[in-house]
């Protein structure tokens, strides 16, 4: 489960999103926490590995095919939806 700030709304939205269409339930609590900068392009609930693995940070080699990626703070909603990644 994530926590979220009010600020991060737009990003808990795709998150959420990027979560849930690869089967994951998703939840959120709503205090200060854990940002939702990590975003799933490709990390399907069926046939996951018992770990999760670590997401590659955005920019670095590889960010364009990872499952995963984390993206730097201050990064926006607009940002990820044309980073040229399908959600």
């Amino acid at each position: 489960m994530a926590r979220y700030s009010e600020k991060e709304l737009p990003l808990a939205r795709l998150w959420i999103r990027s979560w849930r269409s690869r089967g994951w339930k998703t939840g959120i609590r709503f205090k200060e926490g854990m940002s939702f900068r990590v975003i799933n392009f490709g990390l399907p609930r069926r046939g996951a590995p018992a770990r999760i693995p670590s997401a590659k940070r955005f920019g670095v080699r590889g960010w364009q095919t990872a499952p995963l990626v984390k993206f730097p703070p201050g990064t926006t909603e607009e940002d990820i939806l044309q980073c040229g990644r399908l959600l």
